[in-house]
């Protein structure tokens, strides 16, 4: 379906070239410079020239005011000439002389779509489809919009009647493909894009979307063999290279055998990605997130440090990411580069007041470097904070107690754990003492008085040190829709027993 569809009413238009075979309405002007000027507009308007079929049109509206027509083609040269309000009111009078002409609704149904009045373009698209219930066009437009007003069970009626007609439309037939992934109906889905592939197997966007609904059914494997497909028969498609890539990082957590391989993949589609992105600018809107992820992989390894700060500090000049910064300034900091690390910290705040972690990071620094300068500069950052200050200084307050708290359970720890070996030390000697006296006597019992006690308060710190003791975390990626999933399920179980 293309925009370019011409909306002039060829069986009008087509007949009126010549004077020898005028349609009905134009034998109905009354005079002869009324039906020259009718064939001039028309033949300005097929040559282009729609500047001078404005011109003929309204000339000939000077003579016949009431001709449908006439109001139709001058609003067709002002649409096609960008002036939006004037085609809008020329086709709007059209329709009030004749409403009978489904292409009348059909072109003002583009002009609103163009002029993002959607709810008038479905109201017009719909006109046409009363009177002419099998044009595919309005059909397919109508779904397009529905689809993005987000109402997709009508967009999908539309697009299934679509096809019905005219089912060699490959365009309609990804969109409707799409729309059931958005409903999640991974069957449909699944069925309509492998039978594109049957009549289309060179078709890169049907291995992309069976690539995504593979994804869906978490089958990783499949969804890569589709993703590397569609990138081998199209290497300019820079979402099937961006999934591939994403899968691959995320695997490389799981599958361990293939850990650096997947790694390397990931590095290098998102390489590629990038080095057609910059050759095509704007044909993929989430570059910014190719750089984060790209960072990420560079991440894994501490050589390649470098490479990771590059690729981070060039996705932010794309967009915003909290995580992004908040990663640089780790990065800065493994590096000694203090203050750029404070510089990220504090930019992952402002870029998202709720992220925890780049509190957490910046308490950290501030408590580890307590220098003039970090003072300042702590004071400086914080006066400035003039919307959101209160909420800022209490998470930092919150972060910064977490840090102090957390060092002294670790200097109380390190202290305790040397006493509880002192004490282990003290109980082998005391055993020992006892097993060397020839005659135990009161000594004997003194030394097994004194053993017992010592035993139970080892076993006490022992048991004190298991609880100060803090877990070591271990970070990996997780699916938090399948954990809500069954988060939910399990809550749905309580309420029912209840």
């Amino acid at each position: 379906m293309s925009r370019e569809v011409n909306p002039l009413p060829d069986n009008i238009l087509d007949s009126t070239l010549s004077q020898g075979d005028l349609s009905k309405e134009a034998r109905s002007l009354r005079t002869s410079e009324a039906r020259d000027g009718f064939l001039l507009g028309n033949l300005y308007l097929r040559s282009g020239d729609y500047e001078n079929a404005v011109r003929a049109f309204r000339r000939l509206l000077g003579l016949e005011p009431d001709f449908a027509y006439a109001h139709y083609n001058l609003g067709f040269a002002h649409y096609k000439e960008g002036d939006f309000e004037e085609a809008q009111q020329a086709l709007e009078r059209a329709i009030e002389l004749d409403p009978h002409h489904a292409e009348f609704y059909f072109t003002l149904g583009l002009l609103l779509d163009d002029m993002r009045d959607y709810e008038g373009a479905l109201a017009n698209f719909s006109q046409v489809l009363e009177r002419q219930s099998t044009w595919v066009d309005a059909l397919c437009y109508r779904g397009m919009i529905y689809s993005r007003l987000g109402r997709l069970e009508k967009a999908q009626r539309d697009y299934e009647a679509a096809l019905e007609l005219e089912p060699d439309r490959v365009d309609e037939i990804h969109r409707l493909g799409f729309i059931y992934l958005q409903l999640k109906k991974w069957q449909e889905a699944d069925a309509l894009f492998t039978q594109v592939l049957v009549t289309h197997p060179e078709d890169a966007d049907a291995h992309y979307y069976l690539g995504e609904i593979s994804i869906a059914r978490k089958e990783w494997d499949q969804a890569i063999a589709h993703f590397e497909r569609s990138v081998a028969l199209d290497p300019t498609h820079l979402y099937a290279q961006f999934r591939a890539a994403s899968i691959y990082a995320k695997q490389r957590y799981t599958d361990l055998k293939r850990q650096h391989l997947f790694r390397e993949r990931a590095i290098e589609h998102l390489q590629q990605l990038i080095r057609q992105n910059e050759n095509m600018p704007g044909i993929f809107d989430s570059v910014d997130q190719a750089y984060f992820l790209l960072g990420s992989l560079y991440d894994d390894k501490s050589e390649d440090a470098d490479k990771a700060i590059e690729a981070y500090q060039t996705g932010l000049q794309y967009g915003h990411s909290a995580a992004a910064h908040n990663n640089l300034g780790i990065l800065y900091w493994d590096k000694d580069r203090i203050e750029e690390a404070s510089r990220e910290f504090r930019a992952a705040i402002q870029s998202d007041p709720e992220y925890d972690s780049a509190y957490y990071n910046l308490a950290k620094l501030y408590f580890y470097r307590q220098d003039e300068q970090m003072m300042r500069d702590f004071e400086m950052w914080t006066h400035r904070q003039q919307r959101n200050s209160a909420q800022v200084l209490y998470k930092l307050s919150l972060a910064l107690m977490d840090v102090a708290r957390s060092e002294a359970y670790q200097g109380l720890y390190s202290r305790l754990h040397q006493i509880k070996n002192l004490m282990g030390i003290s109980g082998a000697k005391l055993r020992s003492a006892q097993r060397m006296l020839e005659k135990p006597g009161k000594l004997g019992d003194q030394l097994a008085a004194a053993f017992d006690e010592q035993q139970n308060c080892y076993e006490e710190m022992v048991q004190l040190l298991q609880a100060l003791q803090q877990d070591e975390l271990v970070f990996e990626l997780l699916d938090l829709n399948h954990l809500i999933t069954g988060l939910v399920a399990y809550m749905s179980s309580m309420f029912n027993m209840h």
